[in-house]
């Protein structure tokens, strides 16, 4: 079930801002071997920074309950899953599925927890601590073998793409990893951190979501990734482009290019952006990425939709510090402008069936474009 507190006011064909369904279209060669760790080999491997944790994984913690019938298991003697290992530099390994099973075993070793006292854990072992068990047993739990597949791409060189089809494909956590999550992970640096730094801005959490939503699943991020990543697409038009952009290669590569982005363009990329949002917002207001809809002969801003959010910024980009909208126009030109666009059918159309359509994305902008010329014409 959609959490509304995560998801806030997104037309419902937008929850996902890659709603619509991708082909992967790379082909990867692997390597990988199985190795058998003890608990206490992962343990200390952690412990020397050999094993990578990615940052979204750092906040999906087990409760204390599964966390102790994770460790009754191991008292047990169960068999443990395998756990997934993605190699990317000699010895260092990103985990991309286990973690918990790892870093629980480990918190337990070095006294973090009790195990539970409730009455599905075996009675001789509720409330204790490792401290409190025999030597035996502790001897049982770091001991305990863990099959660890670890996986290498040999194909394409250069490359670490494969690591985010990894972690859609193998992670098996109870919370589904969406795509900007581990892109969080992977492309960590510069870049990251500016739409992180963006997403804390007043005047986007006034557009995009409200001050007192908090988006923990880091889709404002996305949707911020959205105007770089699409940016040249729109706005340059390259030869060559396929009929439907796939959304997620997109980002991905985005992402990728600009990780290591200097201080001086990061400066630049971030003011860019905010000088947009302010010309917008002074214009249209905190609802300008809205998608309205016609009420009893009144037009009615709906909820926020990403395909708005880019065919708006991709359009006031073209008048971009040519026009100051907050002082020359006015509430008048402001209902004028959103007539013009969502009495428009084939606009609406645009923004919710087949999105990334590269004719419904030029549509979209060009509609945005044009509406934004006749109102300055008539001015």
């Amino acid at each position: 079930m959609i959490n509304k507190d995560i998801f806030w006011n997104y037309d419902s064909n937008d929850l996902e801002t890659e709603n619509e369904e991708e082909l992967a279209t790379h082909v990867y060669d692997f390597t990988w071997q199985g190795i058998d760790f003890t608990i206490n080999e992962l343990c200390t491997m952690i412990k020397e920074g050999d094993l990578i944790i990615p940052n979204f994984q750092r906040k999906l913690v087990w409760d204390k309950f599964r966390k102790s019938k994770f460790i009754e298991s191991l008292l047990m003697g169960f068999p443990i899953p395998n756990i997934f290992f993605s190699e990317t530099e000699k010895n260092k390994y990103w985990i991309v599925d286990g973690l918990q099973r790892i870093t629980t075993a480990k918190d337990y070793i070095n006294g973090k927890f009790a195990l539970s006292s409730k009455e599905t854990i075996n009675e001789k072992w509720r409330n204790l601590s490792f401290s409190n068990l025999s030597e035996e047993e502790k001897r049982r739990i770091k001991r305990t073998l863990i099959r660890t597949i670890i996986i290498k791409q040999v194909i394409p060189k250069n490359s670490n793409d494969s690591i985010f089809g990894l972690f859609e494909r193998i992670n098996t956590g109870s919370v589904p990893l969406n795509s900007q999550e581990i892109r969080n992970a992977i492309y960590a640096g510069p870049f990251n951190d500016l739409l992180n730094e963006i997403a804390e801005t007043e005047i986007w959490k006034k557009m995009y979501k409200g001050k007192d939503i908090v988006d923990i699943r880091m889709l404002d991020a996305e949707v911020i990734l959205r105007y770089f990543g699409l940016k040249n697409i729109v706005i340059n038009s390259p030869p060559g482009l396929p009929p439907k952009i796939n959304l997620k290669e997109v980002l991905n590569e985005c992402m990728k290019n600009y990780k290591n982005i200097d201080p001086n363009n990061k400066k630049i990329f971030k003011e860019e952006f905010i000088d947009l949002l302010e010309l917008i917002y002074n214009f249209l207001g905190a609802k300008a990425f809205y998608r309205y809809e016609k009420k009893e002969k009144m037009l009615i801003p709906k909820s926020f939709n990403t395909s708005v959010f880019d065919s708006f910024m991709y359009g006031f980009y073209s008048f971009y510090k040519k026009y100051d909208f907050k002082n020359n126009f006015n509430e008048i030109d402001k209902n004028k402008f959103i007539d013009i666009i969502f009495l428009d059918s084939d606009y609406q159309r645009c923004v919710q069936e087949k999105t990334m359509d590269l004719v419904n994305i030029k549509y979209r902008y060009e509609t945005v474009k044009k509406a934004l010329q006749k109102i300055i014409d008539e001015k």
